[in-house]
């Protein structure tokens, strides 16, 4: 998630979350660390902004499965249906977001979670969606947004 923030520009890693001050004007005392990575975090911006390619401009979850867990039946039953995300991850993100201990599934956590390891968690989500949203097409100029209404509470 670091690298995400980074990818977002200083302005996402301004305080309170962040490292950065909160205030901009207070960045002329950054140490040399905390400079190189808000110059980074320009380059990233700025890099994002010319070729619209960056970590930022991807969902995180570049694929998803979507599977039944069982038979299809009317959407009062309470059969499950699931979806995966697979998503590249970190030791920070196992144990302080989603609170799992690493060393009952890591013989070298460190090793295998580090930023430069490459690794992977699928993360089941059971789902039955009741809701139907739309996309309308607002307009014939292909430069022009959808209007999408995801309609997620629809459904009580």
């Amino acid at each position: 998630m670091t690298e995400v923030g980074v990818s977002l520009g200083p302005d996402a890693l301004r305080a309170p979350a962040g490292p950065l001050p909160a205030d901009p004007a207070d960045d002329a005392g950054l140490s040399d660390d905390l400079a190189a990575l808000k110059s980074e975090a320009e380059r990233r911006l700025a890099e994002w902004h010319a070729t619209g390619d960056s970590l930022v401009a991807s969902s995180l979850y570049d694929g998803i499965a979507f599977y039944s867990t069982g038979p299809w039946r009317p959407p009062t039953a309470t059969t499950p249906r699931s979806a995966s995300y697979p998503a590249a991850t970190t030791r920070i993100c196992f144990s302080a977001r989603l609170n799992i201990d690493t060393t009952r599934y890591f013989a070298d956590r460190e090793a295998a979670l580090a930023a430069e390891a490459e690794s992977i968690i699928v993360l089941a989500n059971p789902v039955l969606p009741r809701s139907e949203g739309e996309i309308v097409i607002e307009s014939a100029d292909p430069a022009t947004p959808p209007r999408i209404d995801f309609n997620y509470f629809a459904d009580p």
